[in-house]
């Protein structure tokens, strides 16, 4: 069944990737793999693995036979459940260890690294630009840590290439398979962050306007969007519902963010204040075994008092958390710091001159990648910051780049023998 109606836009045709591009970017993939592992186990050696929001550990007691469970063996939606599954399935079959989960978010990374470098070699970027956008992701050193340690951004990262890739085949050659195919992955990357649930519609809408809003075929197509996403959404708030007694949607971090939204005192949460007894009396003592209702009165209570407090310096939390977002590497306070202005404004800027010279199919690709940022850039500039959160869409940032360097390599070359 073809979901193509006679009046969309004009399908982009791609490139084939022949042997010499495949064996390119499988080579630079492999390269990025074993760079990771380097980075990771001279980490490993100084100061271990973090497991940092406890997903090894959920996961671990999945893989016991105990299921999604607190440390208090409690049922818990606190974390999504993709990444702790992912944890439970390398538990299985190699034993609940931090390295083996460490080596996995490396090949996590490079996957991706190669799954973005084929999508814009096959969506019109030169084997140059993919191979520069491909170095750069492969040696971007402020991603390091989350491979490094134990955070979703390698699974994540990896996610939403997946969902792009799927995206575009979508709106590329739209059949019934590629549209409920997209709406599996917004799941599973909306079941491992946040983040996706707002992005979800962004496929759903574009599918109607290209195809066009009074199309059936088009409505069709969304509809296979979202069953796609309910196959897998559906069983996990049921899940919640029996287990905890809550209709859950995504993971329950209950009132922690919308009082981190609020916390004018410190733009950055370096060293874990929310662990501090100062600010949290009962911390000393188990804040965190607190039963999630008291846990969130006391959240909720902060919050409002920070309002109340200071509107100002809250509101004012937002452009900080947007610096955040952008700027933060290594992550400290929310002012850039001199590496991350001479990194990062050269960057941002040669994104800006790709994004604007690119031209045909890459363009097609980079509008959908904005997008991805954009919803990023907006939940984290809302909420809660740290550069890491950016990790995940920096690659596309890195392939606008690529475009603009390039770009401005032939332009002044251009120039300078022109006058000479």
């Amino acid at each position: 069944m073809n979901l193509q109606s006679a009046g969309s836009d004009q399908t982009p045709l791609v490139q084939p990737v022949g042997l010499r591009a495949g064996l390119v970017i499988g080579l630079l993939s492999v390269a990025t793999l074993a760079v990771a592992l380097v980075v990771a186990w001279r980490e490993r050696q100084t100061t271990g693995i973090i497991d940092a929001d406890a997903y090894a550990k959920y996961g671990f007691r999945i893989a016991e036979g105990r299921g999604l469970v607190d440390d208090q063996g409690r049922p818990t939606a606190f974390r999504g459940p993709t990444y702790p599954l992912v944890c439970a399935g390398l538990a299985l079959a190699f034993g609940p260890r931090l390295e083996v989960v460490q080596a996995a978010q490396c090949l996590f990374y490079a996957l991706a690294n190669g799954l973005i470098g084929l999508l814009a070699y096959r969506y019109g970027a030169g084997l140059r630009v993919v191979v520069f956008s491909m170095l750069g992701m492969m040696f971007f050193w402020p991603a390091w840590p989350w491979f490094c340690h134990i955070f979703t951004e390698p699974l994540f990262t990896l996610l939403l290439a997946l969902i792009l890739w799927g995206w575009l085949e979508m709106v590329r050659r739209p059949t019934w398979p590629r549209h409920l195919v997209t709406g599996l992955l917004l799941a599973v990357g909306a079941l491992c962050r946040p983040e996706v649930y707002l992005l979800a519609p962004i496929p759903v809408l574009d599918t109607l306007r290209r195809q066009g809003w009074r199309s059936r075929r088009a409505w069709v197509g969304a509809g296979l969007i979202l069953l796609g996403f309910a196959l897998l959404e559906v069983p996990w708030v049921v899940r919640n519902w029996l287990s905890i007694g809550r209709v859950i949607i995504t993971a329950d971090a209950g009132m922690e963010n919308f009082f981190m939204a609020t916390w004018y005192q410190e733009a950055n949460w370096q060293g874990n204040v929310i662990h501090d007894p100062a600010r949290f009396p009962p911390a000393g003592q188990g804040f965190w075994k607190l039963p999630l209702e008291e846990r969130n009165r006391i959240f909720w209570e902060m919050a409002w008092q920070n309002i109340r407090e200071a509107p100002g310096q809250v509101l004012l939390c937002m452009p900080k958390r947007f610096l955040m977002f952008f700027f933060q590497y290594p992550p400290r306070g929310w002012l850039p710091t001199w590496k991350s202005l001479v990194l990062g404004i050269p960057l941002y800027l040669l994104a800006l001159l790709g994004y604007g010279w690119a031209e045909g199919p890459v363009k097609f690709l980079l509008r959908r990648a904005l997008a991805i940022l954009a919803v990023l850039a907006l939940v984290h500039t809302v909420l809660v910051s740290e550069f890491r959160y950016s990790s995940p869409v920096q690659p596309y940032i890195l392939l606008m780049a690529s475009i603009g360097f390039w770009g401005l390599g032939h332009r002044v070359a251009k120039a300078f023998w022109s006058l000479s």
